[in-house]
């Protein structure tokens, strides 16, 4: 459930004026596709899907290109977060220290080396 309330707070931001064009798109992307249901892995791509062509064409008056699929095969690849989360089971389990060279590396401070 509070994966979509994410999605839902991403994609009404979009739509609101926010300082510096920062959107939480890909933290609710990628937060979905951990904890949210596997059955429902579309909707996130659907929703920002549509939300873009909203954007598109009705609040900005733009045409709608070819560059719009980039973007939704980063969405895709957002949500794939859920094989991330699969391998990675327990975040206190895996933890290394900075004398570790855990800061020089961040992604393999929560699923060991190669664990993505």
């Amino acid at each position: 459930m509070l994966a979509y309330l994410f999605l839902l707070l991403a994609v009404a931001v979009r739509f609101m004026p926010h300082p510096w064009m920062f959107t939480p798109v890909a933290a609710a992307l990628l937060f979905f596709g951990a904890r949210g249901s596997r059955r429902f892995l579309w909707v996130p791509l659907v929703v920002m899907a549509a939300s873009d062509v909203v954007l598109t064409k009705v609040v900005y008056a733009y045409p709608f290109v070819w560059d719009h699929f980039v973007t939704w095969a980063w969405y895709a690849a957002a949500v794939a977060g859920r094989e991330a989360a699969r391998k990675c089971k327990t975040v206190a389990g895996n933890w290394r220290s900075p004398g570790q060279f855990g800061f020089l590396f961040p992604h393999q401070q929560f699923c060991g080396v190669g664990g993505l």
